[in-house]
């Protein structure tokens, strides 16, 4: 343990840990194993690991938020994000979905 309970906090990889896990175990990428075990059940249609071309025009840009200020942007939404081929796929982070399913 790194600190007494309650001192401080810190990141953890325990998640993405826990994904490889689920790869390993399953024997299914993990994006193939949250569509089908998460986001279709679910009917979470539009979450994933990846954002498809004709989508990218609803990505919300991103803004940092400053105390006593007004939002500043940091990253205008990007077409980049549609060519995205992650060769490890985060169990603790890295999806996008529509605001409507959070």
């Amino acid at each position: 343990m790194e600190f007494s309970p309650g001192d401080r906090w810190n990141y953890s990889v325990a998640t993405d840990v826990c994904g490889y896990l689920i790869e390993i175990l399953s024997g299914k990428k993990l994006d193939k194993f949250f569509e089908e075990n998460i986001f279709e059940p679910l009917a979470m249609d539009d979450t994933g690991f990846q954002v498809p071309e004709n989508k990218i025009h609803r990505l919300a840009a991103n803004y940092l938020y400053h105390l006593g200020g007004p939002p500043k942007l940091i990253e205008e939404k990007s077409d980049e994000y549609t060519g995205l081929n992650p060769s490890f796929l985060s169990g603790g982070g890295g999806l996008f979905q529509q605001l409507r399913i959070i």
